[in-house]
């Protein structure tokens, strides 16, 4: 591997360069992508089944809160007005990264958990945001990933939609 100096050395022409710039890039690009992780491909797959199974166009990180002066953001939101066929609707979906990992405890495997959710500073601020949130109207239905995997999540936002009248376009 060539030190810092002996790079320096080499003259190379401004196409060159830029065309390591782009290498460089595109090598970042890649690693970014492969480091996308399983809760990420779950919440797209998640969005792809809202849209396949019809329901309305839902907004990704949807910022809430903000009279309070918060920063919260739902993972999917749905905040539809009143219609002729259906009262207001006002859905978010919250897809809770834990991250559970094996290890011994006392000298027995078990599985723990971690992640910002499943910190005790993390469990009472979700309290908070997910009590806000109630109080301002919203229905915050939570999810982690393996309930997004067995199909859980979607079938049960389908169920709210219904249940709060809204029907599905054939």
């Amino acid at each position: 591997m060539a030190s810092a100096q002996e790079r320096e050395a080499f003259d190379l022409t401004p196409t060159v360069k830029a065309k390591v710039v782009q290498l460089r890039a595109l090598d970042q690009a890649l690693e970014t992508k492969k480091k996308r992780s399983k809760s990420q491909e779950l919440e797209d797959q998640f969005a792809f089944e809202c849209t396949a199974r019809k329901l309305p166009p839902f907004a990704r990180q949807y910022p809430f809160a903000k009279q309070m002066k918060r920063n919260w953001r739902f993972d999917f939101a749905w905040d539809l007005p009143r219609t002729t066929e259906h009262r207001p609707i006002k859905v978010a979906v919250e897809i809770e990264g834990l991250v559970m990992m094996p290890a011994m405890v006392m000298g027995k495997r078990q599985m723990i958990v971690m992640g910002r959710h499943a910190s005790p500073t993390g469990i009472k601020e979700d309290m908070v945001k997910y009590n806000v949130a109630t109080l301002l109207g919203w229905y915050v239905l939570r999810f982690d990933q393996t309930l997004l995997a067995k199909g859980f999540a979607i079938d049960l936002t389908m169920r709210v939609f219904h249940r709060m009248g809204y029907k599905v376009a054939s």
